[in-house]
């Protein structure tokens, strides 16, 4: 079984978000807008220890301002990401949770964003990315809980541990 970290954002443009979830995103009927901080993994020690994990991770709320979009093309997944402020709060908490887990900091880079689209191909993605404009989101975003979730088999997500910081 796969479990994630994450956060999912508050805000007066999250349903605008999630409309553009709904047209490019195959995953959103199965999770809200999120912001992932550990990536799909598995665990060998039993879950309470990771939400106690997760419970010494503290950060205040804050907000956030989206900057612009990013694609990334992957073969057969290619995505369109929404961009924001704050990347560095983000990188310390994802950091944080990747030390106190599974006692490392990853290697790679981590780009913090919000998946609005997946494609089978990258002419699609790139005609989804031409049509989206920024200037439609100019409220803050607020960041004020974590979570975890299950990844089932079916790609749905059950959320086991939530709560605000």
């Amino acid at each position: 079984m796969l479990y994630t970290i994450l956060i999912f954002p508050k805000g007066k443009d999250l349903p605008k978000i999630e409309k553009i979830r709904k047209h490019y995103d195959p995953l959103f009927s199965f999770i809200q807008a999120h912001i992932t901080l550990v990536f799909p993994s598995r665990y060998d020690c039993p879950l309470e220890e990771i939400f106690q994990k997760i419970e010494e991770i503290t950060f205040k709320p804050f907000s956030i301002l989206p900057t612009g979009f990013s694609t990334s093309f992957e073969g057969t997944k290619n995505y369109i990401f929404l961009r924001f402020t704050s990347e560095d709060k983000f990188q310390s908490i994802h950091d944080s949770l990747y030390q106190k887990i599974f006692g490392y900091i990853p290697n790679s880079n981590y780009t913090p964003h919000i998946t609005l689209g997946c494609f089978s191909n990258k002419e699609k993605c790139e005609r989804a990315y031409e049509s989206l404009k920024i200037s439609e989101f100019d409220n803050p975003i607020i960041i004020e809980e974590i979570a975890m979730e299950r990844i089932e088999d079916d790609g749905s997500s059950t959320i086991l541990y939530r709560r605000k910081v």
